[in-house]
């Protein structure tokens, strides 16, 4: 019966181990995704746009973390985003000239949050694509649709699966026609499942992102 309890207590130990040393592995492959992110963000600043509780932030937080950036101090960065109330998103345009006057803008919508439980902190990038089309003549938008968002990027380990859910679209297209909001709702979602650890499926929070193209 000693023998028995002994068993049992090593085997929870080794759980511990191997989850935590999983834990781990995830959250230092996701520090990747951040680094190549922002690196970019800081390089191309025109193309970046950044809120913090809904109100832009952009110029204050260039200004705030310019020094830790060059020094690389990355980690210190991150903190800015980890708390879930503020967004970063990098904006590209396909400025190719065509004979509809059309455009095609793609934004990278950067997410740092915790699951609902409070057990997992993740990150991940979100993929928005936007299409519009304007008279050359009047500068009026003629025609849109919705946008299509995808996940980009979310390097959780090898025991993780996430994916989105709930998505819906949107545009609207002001009175005058001389800009567009596309926007999206998702929900980010993770299924973490291993050979010990029975799978479970885990609620990493609800979000709205956003893109406005002016003529």
């Amino acid at each position: 019966m000693k023998i028995k309890k002994i068993f049992i207590c090593m085997l929870c130990l080794m759980l511990c181990i191997i989850g935590n040393t999983l834990n781990v592995s995830a959250q230092e492959s996701d520090s990747d995704i951040f680094v190549e992110f922002i690196s970019n963000c800081f390089e191309n600043k025109e193309f970046v746009k950044v809120t913090y509780d809904g109100i832009e932030t952009t110029n204050q937080f260039f200004e705030e973390y310019e020094d830790e950036y060059n020094l690389c101090d990355y980690s210190s960065i991150k903190e800015y985003f980890a708390d879930g109330r503020a967004e970063i998103s990098y904006y590209e345009f396909d400025n190719k000239a065509r004979a509809t006057e059309s455009k095609s803008i793609v934004s990278t919508h950067y997410k740092s949050a915790w699951d609902t439980t409070h057990t997992f902190s993740k990150e991940w990038l979100i993929k928005m694509q936007c299409y519009v089309t304007w008279d050359a003549n009047t500068y009026k938008i003629t025609s849109s649709k919705s946008p299509i968002i995808n996940l980009y990027q979310a390097s959780w380990g090898a025991n993780w699966s996430p994916y989105i859910s709930n998505v819906s679209t949107n545009y609207s297209i002001n009175s005058s026609r001389t800009s567009v909001v596309f926007s999206a709702n998702y929900t980010m979602m993770g299924k973490y499942s291993s050979s010990i650890v029975t799978s479970k499926t885990y609620n990493f929070g609800s979000y709205y992102i956003s893109t406005t193209f002016n003529v």
